[in-house]
């Protein structure tokens, strides 16, 4: 993503790593939280919901990213001017992942925030 479309973008840009930030956040703690409800439920003896409930805590623990960009998609996509924002994002996920994208973005937000590289 280059400056300019980043400047055409920015508001949107930062709403969108925000949220993806806190949905992140949610997905990880009710992963962990089910990894919690495995070990009580290992400790009063019943091993196979306990083996469920870690198994489906690992998968979302895995599909965190992806799951986090999707839930923000959606909450977010149908706002006006998001539709936009999302393709160029997909465009640069597809092409170069999301976790080299998200930290681009988030270095850009963070220099445009101290005052270094403003964009116009």
């Amino acid at each position: 993503m280059d400056r300019r479309q980043f400047a055409d973008h920015h508001d949107r840009i930062v709403r969108i790593v925000a949220e993806v930030h806190q949905l992140t956040a949610v997905v990880t703690l009710l992963s962990f939280s089910g990894y919690a409800a495995a070990a009580v439920l290992w400790y009063r003896d019943q091993m196979w919901p306990a083996l469920g409930a870690a198994t489906v805590s690992y998968l979302v623990f895995r599909a965190f990213r992806p799951l986090s960009l999707s839930l923000a998609r959606w909450r977010l996509g149908l706002r006006e001017g998001y539709a936009e924002t999302f393709s160029l994002l997909g465009t640069e996920i597809t092409q170069r992942g999301a976790r080299r994208v998200m930290a681009e973005l988030e270095a850009m937000i963070e220099a445009t925030a101290s005052g270094a590289n403003r964009p116009r």
